[in-house]
């Protein structure tokens, strides 16, 4: 029993380490998206955009719409030569994005808005010019409050990249005013590194999304899980190593939530689990293995003590 509680601690650690290094890694990105939002590139160029707007919200809305579908006209028709795309694909501060892009690569696609949604610089062609009909657009403005926004891994028109949209605002360095929005679709792949540190030969750790569909993250890719699995788990989430059926093996396995050391509620709020799991045989080889050890130990032992009682006892009676 001591034994096996031993292998429970350490695969528990190994699962709850993971966990913390995947939302660390979102943390660590979202901490470098921040730094690149106070750029003053990017913050003049929004600040200059946010006052070419005139009249009021109807007449706003209407460039906004002229402009994007402009834009879409343009996307549909590959064309980037399009005054209007090509504007935004090599002004300073896509040249800006794009140099941040190169020195971080997980980063698919960055582009950043005004204050009303409107394009002002991207890294790619974007299948829209206008923004603030998205729901990432509308959870990182915030009715003018500002957060962070992250979804959960989807395959994004743009790159044809599965990954995660991450957007932030963009605040002025005086007041901390939301002047425009900055987003980018960081690509799962950047987990892999953690992910693929497998344990034996049947070790295996994935990424549970949780939705209508629960889905996961594995070597790469991001496939559905068999039904009822996700909430199989959920019933044990607080038992520690468990031994259950795991895609059709006897497995034991181990879970935790995917949290940040800062507590960032962004990450800490997404629900996503990390789950470990191994074929049982081989999991618990090693526990066989050491007490079978100690049984053999034992036999050495007794029997010395027996040759030894022998003997005393020889000595005893003479």
């Amino acid at each position: 029993r001591f034994i096996t509680e031993n292998l429970g601690r350490e695969l528990t650690a190994v699962v709850v380490d993971r966990a913390l290094r995947v939302g660390n890694l979102l943390s660590e990105q979202i901490n470098t998206l921040t730094a690149l939002s106070l750029n003053e590139v990017l913050q003049a160029a929004v600040e200059s955009e946010n006052q070419t707007y005139e009249g009021g919200t109807a007449a706003i809305q209407a460039v906004l719409d002229a402009k994007d579908a402009q834009w879409q006209a343009a996307d549909a028709a590959d064309n980037n030569n399009d005054p209007l795309v090509r504007e935004h694909l090599t002004n300073d501060v896509a040249l800006d994005l794009k140099e941040f892009q190169a020195v971080f690569p997980d980063n698919a696609e960055i582009f950043i808005t005004d204050v009303y949604g409107g394009l002002t610089g991207t890294t790619n062609r974007t299948s829209d010019y206008y923004q603030a009909d998205e729901v990432w657009w509308q959870a990182a403005y915030n009715n003018g409050e500002g957060a962070v926004y992250i979804s959960d891994p989807e395959l994004d028109e743009s790159t044809g990249e599965i990954g995660v949209q991450i957007a932030l605002p963009l605040r002025t360095r005086e007041t901390g005013e939301v002047i425009g929005i900055l987003r980018t679709t960081y690509i799962i792949s950047a987990f892999s590194f953690i992910l693929e540190q497998n344990i034996g030969e049947t070790g295996s750790t994935n990424i549970l999304i949780p939705g209508d569909t629960v889905r996961r993250i594995h070597e790469g890719g991001y496939e559905p899980v068999e039904p009822g699995l996700f909430d199989q788990l959920q019933a044990v989430a607080d038992q520690g190593m468990v031994e259950m059926e795991y895609e059709d093996t006897f497995s034991v396995v181990t879970q935790a939530l995917v949290r940040s050391s800062e507590g960032n509620p962004a990450i800490d709020n997404l629900g996503w689990v990390v789950a470990f799991h191994q074929d049982r045989d081989e999991a618990f080889a090693q526990i066989n293995a050491q007490i079978q050890g100690v049984i053999f130990v034992m036999l050495i032992v007794i029997v010395v003590a027996i040759i030894m009682a022998y003997f005393i006892a020889q000595l005893l009676v003479r």
